[in-house]
């Protein structure tokens, strides 16, 4: 059950650090190029 958990964990931090790279890219996307 630990592990298992352990492992759910890490699926889940690899999601909030692909959303947090999607939004970073969306700002980038949204800078006005002056």
């Amino acid at each position: 059950m630990y592990s298992a958990s352990l492992q759910i964990n890490g699926h889940f931090q690899d999601l909030i650090q692909g959303d947090n790279e999607l939004k970073s890219g969306i700002q980038y996307l949204e800078l006005p190029d002056n």
